[in-house]
């Protein structure tokens, strides 16, 4: 049988040997195949030189194939030992498959050499590496020597659509409030559901919303409701049913139709994420070294002449790209190509979309008999390297909106993006309103400084602009509804800046919106704040300053206008306990208003549990001006069937305990699994037989009755490795492999099942009839398994997933000429720490 399935045997056996050695020496190891005899005591002529120096066998190994960590292939490949002292194996892989992963290995080799045995390593700068335990070859192979087409192609072929499954993901949150100065009583119930069905590429998803309020009323409202499924073709996503519009350039319109849009996730790094072309001219060739920040992040070999450069992956959106061009003749070339971006810039020849129509879906409250239908499209083409083109068109039979831009990246300035809309409205009972906007946006961000900073201003040039909702909803418009008031200005800033020497980062942000009110006063709502945060040795500080104004109403209510014009500062400072308690924290806090409204309050909280499942928080405050005393105390538990939570906090004259719970349940064909709560793409563990595995990803996953488990929030279209905690497997049960590799579409239940071997863990001592230990090297197989388990030094073998009892056949010598058989029955035997050992008679 392959290889593959004796390694984790041999692990064991080369392990027993070396503990059953009676000396130990500094020299080099080495073990003397005359040493071997058969039950007489006749020496064996049997070749043991595998055994002197690896664990693992040449031959043929059922192996996955990775190049430059993506997955493109599972097959048997033929592994030989190298030359020289080296302890490694040499994947033989033809040229012909070299090829068809996309490496340009005829680029090599001569053609003399077409479809034979070849040595991956022998390509300049590529690299690979064999891992047994877990059946897989990586090869590292440079840039230049890749056709990314190929392997992108081979990775979509990856792409899984996961299983059929059935899920409804919970979270109920439930509240009992009580005033003691009135007497009164609020209880308050809630709940979010999403539920779903997924059947090949199809998805089924609804997400509701319950509630029942104190006086027993009950309420269900649908959010949304709507079929899905991936076109991989088009690199997008096909939408029918209930949802909201897709858009950059407009704002999102909840509808019942149908949507169509890009789905850049689809797209390899190198194409979806922007990034401008690098191109200069070579006079001899050359090699190419792109770095950010400091940092390496591509590498390739150029011809003399012009070169383009389009793959380039950057790390951030903030940095300029420093490209090393160095001549095989030792000249050095260096030069800048400036960067930054906004969501709008996209690559040279790309193209993004969405296209919407339907029926415009109010919310509850806002529903009338009127049926408005719209389409609504946007596209997004990259033009050059640095000029993104951009536009959108909404209509309706009373309402059209037209927009068109362009985003471009400065070099040494920024990216910044300009675009215009023209609306025009035609509401009922009025006369037509038409609008003009324009919307400036700039980004620039300087990492190797600590900056960022964003901006985003629109101008609206006409006081009759309406978006397509606003349209929608007039017949609501009243003066005294800000909602509908006539928007004049909006600028929005962001600034983060990272101070040096440690000593902290600054954040600042600013929103001022101005508009027209009915009586042709201008009313605005403007915000201001700026903090400070910093980590010392022993605690951690931060301090922030918010200034709100809304003029937007004449409150009458003094206490309201109070709130709609204020100005707060507040500081926190937060102490990590260490030792035993390293896993908890104190913090204090204050806050102040500019009614001299102030806070001071102090808590405790931390972490509890080996797998630090409880989360837990108890504060203690008080409040000037006659507001006296309050506290909270409030704790999360986390397990891998679901979260639950629960609070009590009380205030002058209130109390409220409060409580929740969230989860999910998945049914498919191999059974039912209780989790955490989902995310948009996950995976389904499959342990059959075998119940209590954890994994190593950090997702509280743990395997149930039907051996199901479930690691959430996946990242769609990519690679994803789920890796089981090996430490966990239950005394009966063994996997070949604990790590497993996915590449979900998006929305997918994918399954990572794993071949589990149920069944008894023995180390048995096996002697022939004359009382002579069995030789090294001689081999026991299972009754009607090919499974091979090799004997060590003193006779010892490892057995695992044996039955309780069973025929063993052992075999030995260079033609395997020498063989016997023994039975067994542990029910009467003891195991120590999940093992049986003892010893048996072959015959």
């Amino acid at each position: 049988m392959p290889a593959s399935a004796k390694h984790n045997h041999l692990s064991v056996l080369i392990l027993l040997s070396l503990l059953s050695s009676a000396d130990l020496v500094c020299a080099e190891d080495y073990f003397e195949p005359t040493f071997v005899t058969d039950p007489s005591g006749k020496r064996l002529s049997v070749d043991l030189t595998p055994f002197r120096k690896s664990a693992y066998l040449p031959g043929t190994y059922h192996v996955d194939i990775f190049i430059n960590d993506n997955y493109v292939d599972t097959r048997d490949i033929n592994f030989t030992a190298s030359d020289g002292n080296s302890e490694e194996l040499i994947p033989c892989l033809p040229d012909t498959l070299l090829i068809q992963y996309g490496i340009k290995a005829d680029n090599y080799l001569s053609d003399n050499h077409s479809g034979q045995c070849y040595d991956p390593g022998n390509i300049p700068d590529t690299s690979y590496r064999f891992i047994p335990s877990e059946n897989r070859l990586i090869v590292s192979v440079p840039q230049i020597a890749l056709d990314n087409q190929i392997l992108d192609k081979l990775i979509e072929q990856r792409w899984d659509d996961g299983i059929s499954a059935v899920f409804a993901d919970y979270n109920l949150s439930g509240r009992n409030q009580k005033n003691t100065k009135y007497n009164q009583t609020d209880n308050t119930l809630y709940l979010n559901l999403r539920s779903g069905i997924n059947a090949g590429a199809w998805r089924y998803r609804n997400y509701g919303i319950w509630n029942r309020e104190s006086d027993g009323s009950q309420h269900w409202e649908t959010q949304l409701n709507y079929i899905e499924r991936p076109l991989r073709a088009l690199k997008s996503r096909l939408l029918f049913g209930d949802n909201y519009s897709d858009s950059q350039v407009f704002e999102a319109i909840p509808f019942r139709g149908v949507k169509m849009w890009s789905d850049n996730q689809m797209y390899p790094d190198y194409a979806g994420v922007y990034a401008p072309a690098i191109s200069g001219t070579a006079s001899v060739d050359s090699a190419i070294e792109v770095s950010q920040n400091g940092r390496v992040i591509y590498r390739t070999n150029v011809p003399a002449g012009p070169y383009e450069i389009t793959d380039v992956v950057p790390l951030n959106n903030g940095d300029n790209l420093d490209v090393l061009q160095t001549g095989i003749d030792g000249s050095i070339q260096r030069f800048i190509v400036p960067f930054s971006v906004l969501d709008f810039l996209k690559r040279k020849g790309h193209l993004e979309y969405s296209l919407t129509g339907g029926q415009y879906r109010p919310s509850e409250k806002n529903k009338d008999n009127n049926k408005h239908h719209f389409l609504q499209t946007d596209a997004f083409y990259g033009l050059t390297d640095n000029i993104t083109l951009f536009g959108g068109i909404q209509a309706s039979s009373r309402y059209r909106a037209y927009d068109m831009g362009a985003g471009i990246n400065i070099p040494d300035l920024g990216a910044v993006s300009a675009d215009v809309t023209a609306t025009h409205a035609t509401p009922e009972h009025t006369r037509d309103l038409n609008g003009q906007a324009f919307r400036l946006r700039y980004s620039k961000g300087l990492n190797s400084y600590g900056t960022n900073i964003t901006f985003l201003g629109y101008r609206y040039m006409r006081g009759d602009y309406l978006t397509m909702q606003d349209m929608f909803d007039f017949r609501r418009n009243t003066p005294d509804n800000q909602s509908y008031s006539r928007r004049k200005n909006q600028f929005d800033v962001t600034l983060t800046q990272q101070l040096p020497a440690s000593a902290g980062q600054i954040s600042a942000t600013s929103s001022y919106q101005t508009y027209h009110s009915y009586d042709n006063n201008e009313q605005k709502v403007e915000s201001y704040n700026i903090g400070y945060s910093n980590s010392f040795r022993y605690f951690s500080l931060n301090m922030n300053y918010t200034f709100y104004k809304n003029t937007l109403n004449n409150y009458t209510d003094n206490n309201i206008r109070d709130k709609n014009n204020d100005h707060v500062l507040s500081m926190n400072i937060s102490i990590p306990l260490t030792g035993k308690y390293k896993e908890n924290w104190i913090n204090y806090g204050m806050s102040t208003d500019k009614n001299g409204d102030t806070d001071n309050y102090a808590g405790v909280g931390g972490l509890a549990f080996d797998d630090r499942s409880l989360s837990w928080n108890v504060q203690q405050g008080y409040g000037n001006r006659g507001r006296g005393n309050y506290g909270s105390a409030y704790g999360t538990y986390k397990h891998a069937y679901g979260d639950l939570n629960a609070g009590y906090s009380y205030q002058k004259d209130n109390r409220q305990y409060s409580y929740g719970a969230s989860g999910s349940l998945i049914m498919s064909e191999y059974g039912i699994a209780a989790t955490r709560p989902l995310g948009e793409t996950n995976a389904l563990i499959y342990t059959p037989g075998a119940q209590g595995i954890t994994t190593e990803n950090e997702s509280g996953a743990l395997t149930n009755y039907f051996g199901l488990a479930v690691t959430p929030n996946l990242i769609p279209y990519r690679s994803n490795i789920i890796r089981l905690n090996q430490y966990s497997l239950p005394d009966n049960a063994e996997v070949d492999t604990p790590l497993k590799e996915v590449y979900p579409t998006r929305g997918a239940i994918v399954l990572a099942d794993y071949s589990t071997q149920i069944g008894q863990k023995m180390l048995v001592t096996l002697h022939d009839t004359a009382g002579n230990t069995l030789p090294f090297g001689a081999y026991a197989t299972l009754n009607g398994s090919e499974e091979r388990y090799y004997v060590s030094n003193y006779g010892r073998v490892y057995l695992s997933g044996a039955p309780e009892s069973d025929e063993i056949q052992v075999v030995w010598g260079n033609k395997n000429q020498y063989q016997c058989r023994f039975t067994y029955d542990i029910s009467s035997k003891k195991k120590v720490n999940g093992l049986y050992i003892f010893d048996e008679t072959c015959r």
